[in-house]
């Protein structure tokens, strides 16, 4: 880990002089390269303890630091990632299951233990008892009214998770080229299948063509690198799901649509929000409408685009129950190709699927 450490400091040295002083991202640039060397020298004296059992109160400390120093310098990606480059298509961390439950552990023992609303009807108390925490691993409890959830977790995963990460994007952005034309032989591709999908042309050669033009432009990338790359990987595996759903096509066409949207946004490099314009399937046309008389079921379905959110199952069995005893049947439908997907172990159609709930609000 030490050596992942060594090439993350070499990797700040060589971004830190691309922003000079004087430009209006210099602050903010100074402010991630600093978070993330503070990070290094934090994990260093870290991974030196994990071999050596301490106090109850050191390896606190150790768990505290750990935990809070990672949450952060998560962020400090993100912004340099904007920073450099004015998007956030460079990292696709969330593609990383350590790091994408990190957020929920570090809210569990040290954001929120007390009295923690994880849904409406469902509040969890985290206990983290001292003499769980250990040289190399914590373990804690959640205890809700009717059972007790635990979790166990080893430190040098999470440290090796996030190296893998962090340097992954460090050095493509050491590496990072502005080619306006590059860009724009990319945009002119997204404008043309944009249009052609809203024909209700089939644009199956196009996304391929499309992923063979970006990995050209753009070697070496995967898509758990990539967020451009990872929702022209999602539109062609939607596309490629009609021929054996075909009960289900209008559901599929119109998460072709809303994610065609978002690949349209990040290639123009723009805030504007881009309209899906396939129409809304009567499954979800019944879901948004029982969405909108009970708001703590519009709480409980942003889980549903995760299945590896610990209340993905829990939520979707409510969400299930609430729709029978309400008589949404065409809810219960799309809830079905979300549970279909999930047994399937297809994190990326659970999410194709689970995404448009979680913002209905802006799709509807």
């Amino acid at each position: 880990m030490l050596n992942k450490i060594k090439e993350n400091e070499t990797l700040l040295e060589k971004i830190n002089g691309k922003i000079l002083a004087g430009d209006k991202k210099y602050y903010p640039f100074l402010a991630s390269i600093s978070s993330l060397e503070n990070n290094n020298e934090l994990q260093k004296e870290i991974i030196g303890s994990l071999e050596t059992e301490g106090s109850n109160g050191k390896n606190l400390i150790k768990l505290y630091s750990l935990l809070q120093g990672m949450f952060v310098s998560i962020d400090s990606l993100y912004a340099l990632s904007y920073i450099l480059t004015d998007s956030k298509n460079y990292i696709n961390i969330n593609q990383n299951k350590q790091l994408r439950e990190l957020k929920y552990i570090r809210n569990d023992v040290i954001g929120h233990p007390v009295k923690r609303i994880y849904e409406d009807s469902k509040i969890g108390y985290c206990i983290l008892k001292k003499d769980l925490v250990v040289k190399d691993s914590f373990k804690y409890y959640i205890y809700f009214n009717n059972e007790i959830k635990s979790r166990e977790v080893k430190m040098a995963d999470l440290i090796t998770s996030y190296y893998e990460e962090a340097n992954k994007l460090l050095y493509r952005l050491s590496n990072v080229k502005t080619d306006a034309n590059e860009a724009n032989e990319i945009l002119q591709m997204v404008k043309k299948i944009y249009k052609k999908f809203n024909s209700d042309d089939d644009v199956s050669d196009d996304l391929l063509e499309l992923r063979n033009l970006f990995l050209s432009l753009n070697k070496e990338l995967t898509k758990k690198d990539n967020r451009f790359l990872w929702r022209i990987e999602l539109l062609i595996k939607l596309n490629n799901t009609y021929a054996d759903e075909k009960e289900y096509f209008e559901i599929l066409e119109y998460c072709s649509g809303y994610q065609l949207s978002k690949l349209y946004e990040i290639a123009t490099g723009e805030d504007n929000e881009i309209a899906n314009t396939k129409k809304v399937p009567k499954s979800l046309v019944s879901f948004f409408k029982m969405l909108s008389k009970n708001d703590s079921i519009t709480d409980t379905v942003k889980y549903l685009f995760d299945m590896t959110h610990p209340l993905f199952l829990s939520s979707y069995e409510r969400c299930v129950d609430f729709a029978v005893r309400n008589d949404y049947q065409q809810a219960v439908k799309y809830l079905e190709l979300i549970k279909k997907a999930y047994d399937k172990n297809d994190s990326d159609m659970v999410y194709c699927y689970g995404v448009v709930l979680k913002n209905y609000r802006k799709v509807k």
